[in-house]
């Protein structure tokens, strides 16, 4: 099992990881809401975990948007 962490950072605000959460990882917006908030506040937080394959295809997509992320197992 593995899971994606997301990191705060300055260039991504609560709104624009609020919604690059709900369009990578399928969340509700209430729900993707919480994890940005919980991200900007705390400065990282375990967003998503599964088979390695698809943490790494989702980690991808936000580190193409400049969101850094970590997999951890």
């Amino acid at each position: 099992m593995a899971r994606l962490i997301l990191y705060k950072s300055k260039q991504c605000n609560t709104t624009y990881l609020t919604a690059c959460i709900i369009k990578f990882c399928e969340f509700q917006p209430e729900q993707a809401e919480q994890c940005a908030t919980i991200v900007n506040s705390k400065g990282e937080y375990a967003i998503k975990q599964g088979e390695y394959e698809e943490i790494e295809e989702i980690s991808y997509l936000f580190e193409n948007v400049g969101v850094v992320t970590k997999i951890t197992e």
